[in-house]
């Protein structure tokens, strides 16, 4: 398992450094590198929450479910009907709310919008719903030699290369080296989006086995 501290001193060792790049230059194109990537969605950074809703109360923070102010993207939101199929809740601008709300109207929620890191739910719910969220995480900022997460390990290749890209770009200012970097960095991406496709579910339907009798063009039958 790859590290802060392994993917530091592996950066450190493929651009030879020796001491043009500090420790926290490293650090600081790891993080940016991990930023560019953050809102793609793979199968590590893949998660699903729940939290339930309070009669009378429009919008759900932290205090509902700790990820909500953190959360990147929201991939689905659904009440999960006892006995019957979960009920989909459209994603909307909070303009959209803020044009149909009018602080009195109640029932079951059928319209989400995010603004300033809270979900709002319209209607406001009248009764407690549970609700079942999908949605691309935020991992923890790494911070200490040890601490690792998907970045350091699954998406390790794309985030060392990136990286290097940056070190090479703003603090080397070899525009060489950084155009190596980057057709690196492209084809670790490209080999962990062909991953990421191969982990997903076919999308495909199976059928009815076909029928061995043949169709004649020019008969009709």
């Amino acid at each position: 398992m790859t590290t802060y501290a392994v993917m530091r001193s592996r950066i450190a060792d493929e651009l030879v450094n020796d001491g043009d790049i500090s420790t926290s230059q490293i650090n600081n194109a790891i993080q940016s590198a991990i930023a560019d990537y953050a809102g793609e969605q793979f199968w590590f950074n893949e998660a699903v929450g729940t939290f339930s809703t309070v009669s009378s109360q429009e919008l759900y923070t932290s205090a509902a479910l700790s990820d909500i102010p953190t959360i990147i993207k929201i991939l689905s939101l659904r009440i999960a009907n006892t006995g019957s199929y979960a009920t989909y809740i459209n994603g909307v601008s909070n303009d959209i709310i803020e044009d149909m709300q009018d602080g009195t109207l109640f029932g079951q929620p059928r319209f989400y919008s995010r603004f300033a890191n809270k979900i709002r739910l319209y209607p406001i719910p009248d009764a407690v719903y549970s609700m079942k969220i999908s949605y691309i995480s935020t991992f923890t900022a790494l911070s200490a030699d040890a601490d690792t997460n998907a970045w350091m390990t699954d998406g390790e290749e794309v985030i060392r290369q990136a990286a290097k890209k940056r070190l090479a770009t703003d603090i080397l200012s070899d525009d060489a080296l950084a155009q190596r970097c980057a057709v690196m960095e492209d084809k670790a991406y490209d080999g962990l989006r062909m991953e990421n496709r191969n982990r997903r579910s076919q999308q495909l339907m199976r059928t009815e086995i076909a029928s061995p009798r043949t169709f004649n063009i020019n008969n009709g039958w």
